[in-house]
């Protein structure tokens, strides 16, 4: 199985300023890209920037973490998809972090389902009481 690349993609600057702290955290993330939608962007810039971002990582398997499912770069990222590849939506913090320590050589579809089972775990009510 080929080592795993990763693109984080965010409306705005989330991505960069995420994958950011979590690498101030736990230290460089090897083959990661980030691709932040600026406001205004057309579909055609949005897809130039991810094709680079793909490219940049020379893997075969690619996970796309996405802050919105359904949303232009939700959809753009599926169009990416490749037999080897998988959207993952609702990306959250805990999810990078977990990223940072996960095995990239079992296929994006297994790397994906240990992020969400992390991402789900991470999130929590708490109330007066």
């Amino acid at each position: 199985m080929s080592k795993t690349g990763v693109v984080v993609v965010t409306h705005g600057e989330a991505a960069v300023d995420m994958v950011a702290a979590i690498e101030a955290m736990a230290g460089p993330l090897a083959d990661v890209r980030s691709v932040s939608v600026k406001a205004g962007e057309t579909r055609a810039e949005t897809e130039a920037r991810l094709a680079l971002a793909v490219e940049e990582l020379h893997v075969d398997d690619v996970l796309f973490l996405v802050d919105l499912e359904g949303s232009t770069p939700f959809n753009l990222c599926c169009r990416r998809c490749t037999s080897h590849s998988v959207v993952l939506s609702g990306m959250n913090m805990p999810m990078l972090l977990k990223l940072s320590t996960a095995a990239r050589d079992v296929g994006a579809e297994a790397l994906a389902e240990e992020l969400l089972a992390t991402g789900k775990k991470s999130i929590h009510i708490r109330t007066r009481g």
